[in-house]
């Protein structure tokens, strides 16, 4: 045994390389590194995610009986829509001349599938989770012929044809100095949640949720005058332009004249009181009215009819689909004076001041706003990205009087982002349209499809901003692909991923040249690469804590309407330099903020050795900052965290660990064949893990139809128990373990997994490797 040579690899630095083929890469290096990466020097299998969140739906539905004066309790089904969270919210007036009502909310756990509801006037009621029945009893009998209904809200998972992607995890600053975390699907958003109660937390395993936010809604000439009808009615149709659920307290009704100058005397304001019913504002002369806001339907008497040719606009805060963005629009999100503006390039600029979506009125010249389906139409109706600089809120790539100015930047007022008719506009001297940007200091750099500019602060009060061209030429064709790190930005192009600090652009893939672009490498076998027909699906996000940048992106030539979501992570570590592969089916990537703490015995029905996290995790700790994913079924999920994931299906599969080496001879130069005596691996003890090792000789690794390495001639499963023939009654912390082989060939790679059969067993199998030892010696002259 003497006479083999022990070749040592510690201290991994280089991960994932393409640079050169699999016989010349660095020994640290590997062909393929999936769910694993290198950190100080060491290869460990990456931590997985639990969900964390769902998206959910609003609804409001109208209980039985009516109202009569008489009748004190009311009931509902919601069968159909089965509620997920605790929010829920019961009302009915019980005093109809000062419009007080009585609110119900969630009070206790009556069973592990009956809720108990409670209001301040005793009030009480009843929600079965199973069934669908609700009911409610109140003290004091609700009046009739005044308001329209008794009502419930609650929340629901998403209707058909959801569940979506989710397109955006962001940040929103309040007033009060805190964080809440907003997120976005293809259609709504929501803020994250905590559930009360131990059954919203068995239906998902979680104890949050994404309640949906209202956004607002117009009606324009819903009214018209003729100086005799007092009494008017709207029924929605459902096919006309009142949409449903109203938000109780939002609805509203302003009279203007015939020159459109708003009527400030007799019936000039009506509001929603709340509780269903319409009321007079100042000097309006109202007898009655109500709003039924399930449906959207309502009823008003006037008192004294409106003048001929007066007509009336509505306006409402509705729950419901807002967005009409495809998978590839994803959300880009700025905060500023307490309000955080956002789009998603492809519906109108929004903006969410913490209690309902609003629309940011956007007129570069002041004309009266017009509304079409419910929506006001602005001059500027939508971008590509916003992002404030200087106290300016900027619009990159707008659409202006409908025609798209790719090349173009328009601001708003210095210190006021709901203005633009004082702000101003700057044409790039290029036809290439902006695909993204970032910050390096204080200098926005705005990446163009063939080019790049510094968008820089000149100080100058009539022209505040001009474009500085930088000397790069390389091509950018991901819009959320942007990862912004300390002194530059990456970027992701088709023919290279590279990084500028607004000075120099160079490749930043030198190790993994044909990720993007891996036409010149079809031969070499496995070979990770980018779908270049999903570019657009690439969305990045630095984490600090992980001391990477993430960028998910398509691995798969299948495409649907013309583009695949993503189904892979490439991560990359600024702490070691190096690639590695994550097999995350996520969508977007964000972050979030804990402000309660996680469960405890008393409020979580999964067992103590059950818990796929510590019981005193950073995760769980108030105030923590988590990084969180989303994917295609609505689902929010705490990133690095468990030992599971999701597969493209939204299944829960556990991680498998899998690496492959490159080709070992250490005496090639000399022509000497090689004989592999044995494989000594430095690992960190653990009882459960098993990790399988296959070995394969001169090249003859290929991937079969599944996906699967095959081709080797020894597979051998380890188990890293903490003791063994040299240790056999203490537990150590690492250990050695050896694989003898035997084999003689031109090269020799090793390829380290992990079966699902074995982690089927249990998913809890991290795996460390601090080092190894090749054990081989010369085998004789190579020939052919």
């Amino acid at each position: 045994m003497d006479e083999y040579q022990k070749f040592p690899i510690n201290n991994f630095r280089v991960g994932l390389s393409e640079e050169v083929e699999p016989w010349l890469i660095p020994k640290d290096a590997y062909q393929s590194i999936l769910n694993a990466t290198l950190y100080r020097g060491v290869l460990e299998k990456v931590s997985g995610y639990l969900l964390y969140a769902k998206m959910t739906y609003r609804n409001i539905a109208v209980m039985s009986p009516a109202p009569d004066g008489v009748t004190k309790t009311f009931t509902l089904s919601i069968l159909g829509a089965l509620p997920v969270t605790s929010n829920f919210i019961g009302y009915g007036t019980i005093d109809a001349s000062t419009h007080t009502a009585d609110i119900v909310r969630y009070a206790s756990d009556a069973s592990a599938t009956v809720i108990n509801l409670a209001g301040v006037a005793g009030t009480v009621g009843t929600v079965n989770t199973v069934s669908g029945a609700v009911s409610i009893t109140f003290n004091t009998a609700p009046p009739s012929n005044t308001y329209s209904a008794v009502f419930f809200q609650w929340d629901s998972a998403v209707p058909s044809p959801g569940p979506y992607a989710i397109m955006g995890i962001k940040t929103y600053y309040t007033s009060a100095g805190t964080k809440e975390t907003m997120v976005f699907d293809q259609k709504r958003m929501g803020l994250i949640e905590p559930i009360t109660g131990n059954w919203a937390t068995l239906l998902y395993d979680t104890n949050f949720a994404v309640q949906e936010i209202p956004h607002s809604y117009y009606i324009t000439d819903l009214i018209t005058g003729d100086g005799t009808t007092t009494v008017f009615t709207y029924t929605d149709a459902g096919s006309s332009a009142v949409h449903a659920p109203f938000v109780p307290g939002t609805f509203s009704l302003k009279e203007y004249d015939s020159t459109g100058a708003q009527v400030t005397t007799l019936s000039s304001d009506v509001i929603d009181n709340g509780t269903g019913g319409l009321i007079g504002v100042g000097s309006t002369l109202v007898s009655s009215g109500s709003v039924n806001y399930s449906t959207g339907a309502w009823t008003i008497t006037f008192g004294t009819a409106p003048a001929n040719g007066n007509y009336f606009d509505a306006s409402t805060g509705i729950y419901g689909d807002i967005f009409t963005g495809n998978i590839s629009n994803f959300f880009t999100v700025d905060n500023y004076k307490y309000c955080a503006f956002f789009t998603n390039s492809i519906d109108p600029i929004m903006y969410f001041d913490g209690a309902s979506l609003l629309y940011l009125n956007t007129n570069i010249t002041p004309h009266t706003i017009s509304v079409s389906g419910g929506v006001p139409v602005f001059d500027i109706s939508a971008c590509l990205h916003l992002s404030m600089n200087r106290e300016r809120l900027c619009l990159l790539s707008p659409t202006v009087f409908t025609i798209a100015q790719v090349n173009t930047i328009y601001w708003s007022n210095t210190g006021d982002p709901f203005d633009y008719t004082n702000g101003g506009v700057l044409n790039a001297p290029t036809s290439q349209p902006i695909r993204t940007f970032g910050f390096v200091n204080t200098d926005m750099i705005v990446r163009f499809s063939n080019s790049e500019r510094i968008f820089r602060y000149t100080a100058d009060a009539f022209s505040p901003f001009r474009f500085d061209s930088t000397n790069n030429t390389w091509p950018c064709d991901a819009p959320y692909g942007e990862i912004n790190y300390n002194t530059h930005i990456v970027t992701v192009g088709k023919p290279a991923i590279v990084q500028s600090d607004g000075v120099n652009i160079k490749r930043a893939d030198e190790r993994i040249p044909d990720f993007t672009d891996p036409t010149r490498l079809a031969q070499q076998t496995p070979l990770p690469w980018m779908n270049q027909d999903s570019i657009q699906q690439c969305y990045g996000e630095r984490f600090d804590d992980l001391k990477e940048g993430w960028m998910c992106y398509n691995s798969q030539p299948t495409a649907e309407n013309g583009v695949t979501a993503s189904d892979n992570i490439l991560a990359f570590s600024y702490l070691d330099d190096s690639y590695s592969i994550y097999e995350f089916p996520l969508s977007c990537l964000g972050f979030g903020s804990l402000d309660v703490g996680g469960p405890t015995w008393g409020d979580t029905e999964t067992p103590w050795q059950e818990m796929d996290t510590p019981w005193n995790s950073y995760a769980f700790q108030t105030g923590s900052l988590l990084d969180l994913g989303g994917d295609q079924f609505d689902n929010v999920f705490l990133l690095n965290v468990g030992n599971v994931a999701t597969n493209v299906a939204g299944d829960i599969v556990p991680i498998s660990f899998d690496v492959i080496t490159k080709n070992f001879n250490p005496f090639v130069e000399e022509g000497e064949l090689c004989r592999f005596g044995y494989l000594d691996l430095f690992v960190s003890a653990y009882n459960t893990t098993v990790l399988r090792v296959q070995f394969y000789v001169n090249d003859q690794l290929y991937v079969d139809a599944s996906g699967t390495p095959q081709g080797y001639y020894l597979e051998v499963p380890i188990t890293f128990t903490t003791t063994d023939a040299m240790s056999p009654s203490t537990n150590q912390i690492k250990v050695w373990k050896r694989i003898y082989v035997g084999a003689v060939g031109k090269e020799h790679t090793i390829r380290f997994y992990q079966s699902q059969a074995d982690l089927s067993v249990t998913p809890d199998q991290p795996v460390y490797i601090h080092g190894m030892n090749l054990w081989m010696k010369p085998a004789g002259r190579i020939f052919n």
